[in-house]
């Protein structure tokens, strides 16, 4: 399968979801997952990791429990989460897939609800597709273990650093 030349020159709008995204990307063929998101480097990142998944007209597909609500009048709806996102994630993508392709946007840091539309989304027809599901990436925030011990290092150097300077 092949896009249509028209949907090269789509390109997604940061106003396609409300509130603003903070950046689109897309549209992409096939189907979205982590590993997709990663290979792509979706907004320059690769350590995205998959939330939630809901099928419209279908089940709810869950890696990690964020409360997902999606609602859906076809080409638009709304979309929210019971949990507080921003506690536990540096950002999230939101991924609408509809027809053969997908696009997602991103949010730093991110939000908990809003509404979205497949306007920067284009079928094999060359038409907006309906949504076909709506999915929810994230990436972690840093433990503080880790940046503990990111934090004793760089005192370390600038300690070593310090000390060589004044044996001169």
């Amino acid at each position: 399968f092949t896009l249509p030349s028209s949907v090269s020159a789509l390109t997604c709008d940061v106003n396609d979801l409300d509130p603003t995204a903070d950046a689109c990307d897309g549209q992409f063929a096939g189907n979205d997952n982590a590993a997709a998101l990663n290979a792509k480097k979706l907004f320059g990142y690769d350590d995205w990791q998959f939330l939630q998944k809901k099928d419209i007209g279908g089940g709810l597909d869950t890696n990690i429990d964020v409360g997902l609500s999606v609602t859906s009048t076809g080409k638009s709806g709304t979309w929210s989460v019971t949990s507080n996102l921003s506690e536990f994630w540096l950002s999230i993508a939101v991924v609408l897939k509809g027809g053969p392709s997908w696009v997602g946007y991103l949010y730093e840091p991110p939000i908990n609800g809003g509404e979205w539309t497949t306007a920067g989304l284009l079928n094999g027809g060359g038409r907006q597709p309906d949504l076909s599901h709506f999915s929810l990436y994230a990436r972690t925030v840093p433990e503080p273990a880790t940046m503990l011990l990111l934090g004793a290092g760089l005192v370390g150097l600038a300690g070593f650093g310090r000390k060589k300077f004044f044996k001169k």
